[in-house]
C-alpha cells in the first residue's frame, strides 16, 4: 500500500513540473489556462491522495473550494479570452447565411438611427 502511495505522489510531481513547464511555455494564453486548470486538477488529487493517506475527512471543504476555483477559472477565461463568441464568423462561411447576417445588420442600423431620431426630438 505504502509503495502505491509513493508512486502516485511521484507520478502528480512529476505531472505539476510539466504542468509549470507548458504554463511558462505556453505561446497562448488559453495555453496557460488550461495548464493553470490542470495544475488545479492535479493538486486536488494530491490533496485527496493526502486525505487517503492520513484516512480523514478535514480537507474536504479545501478539495470543493479547489475545484469551485478551477470551474470558475475556466468558465472566465473561456468566456473573456478573444474570439470565444465568433458565432458569426462561422456562420458566415455560408452564402446564404452573409445575406442574412447583411440584412440583419442593415435591420439593426435602421432600428438604430430611428432611435437616435426620436430621441433627439
Amino acid at each position: 500500500m505504502t509503495v502505491l502511495l509513493v508512486a502516485s505522489g511521484l507520478l502528480l510531481g512529476v505531472a505539476a513540473l510539466l504542468v509549470v513547464l507548458r504554463m511558462t511555455l505556453g505561446p497562448t494564453i488559453l495555453d496557460r489556462a488550461i495548464a493553470f486548470d490542470v495544475l488545479i486538477a492535479i493538486s486536488i488529487c494530491a490533496i485527496a491522495l493526502e486525505a487517503a493517506i492520513d484516512r480523514s475527512s478535514e480537507t474536504m471543504p479545501l478539495l470543493l473550494m479547489a475545484t469551485l476555483l478551477g470551474f470558475v477559472g475556466s468558465v472566465s477565461v473561456a468566456r473573456f479570452s478573444p474570439g470565444s463568441d465568433d458565432v458569426e464568423a462561422e456562420e458566415g462561411d455560408d452564402p446564404d447565411n452573409r445575406a442574412r447576417l447583411a440584412q440583419r445588420r442593415e435591420r439593426s442600423l435602421r432600428e438604430k438611427s430611428l432611435r437616435a431620431r426620436r430621441m433627439s426630438r
